[in-house]
C-alpha cells in the first residue's frame, strides 16, 4: 500500500523519494507557471529552493526563494510569502549575516503575534 501525500506537486514527491529528476521537472513547472503568469510559481519557486538548499546549491536556492517571494507579493499570498520570509532568516545565517538573522526572526516574531498566527 502506499503512503498518503497531501496535496504536493508531483514532481516534489519525486524528489522527496529520492528521483532527482523531480527537480528538471520543477524547473519546468516554475517556466510554465511564470510563463502563464500563475500564482502557483510563488510555492514552486520556494519547494526547489527547499530541495536545491539541502542538496548544498545554497545560493541557487536562496535566489528561487527571492523570485518566489516577489510572485507571492505580486500575487497577495500572505501564507506563502510568510513562509519564504521566514527562510530568508537561512540565508542570512548561512552568509553569516547573523544580527540580520536574528532580528528578522525577531521581527517575523513579533508580526506573527501581532496578526495572530502565532
Amino acid at each position: 500500500m502506499g503512503r498518503s501525500r497531501p496535496s504536493a506537486p508531483p514532481e516534489s514527491w519525486r524528489v522527496l523519494d529520492g528521483d532527482l529528476g523531480g527537480i528538471a521537472d520543477l524547473e519546468q513547472a516554475i517556466e510554465i507557471a511564470v510563463e502563464h503568469n500563475l500564482p502557483v510559481s510563488a510555492m514552486a519557486c520556494g519547494d526547489l529552493a527547499s530541495f536545491l538548499i539541502s542538496l548544498g546549491q545554497l545560493a541557487r536556492g536562496f535566489q528561487l526563494q527571492a523570485q518566489g517571494r516577489q510572485a507571492a507579493e505580486r500575487f497577495g499570498l500572505r501564507g506563502v510569502l510568510r513562509w519564504l520570509q521566514a527562510e530568508r532568516l537561512f540565508e542570512d545565517y548561512w552568509y553569516g549575516r547573523w544580527d540580520l538573522a536574528l532580528d528578522g526572526a525577531d521581527q517575523f516574531l513579533a508580526e506573527a503575534e501581532a496578526d495572530g498566527s502565532l
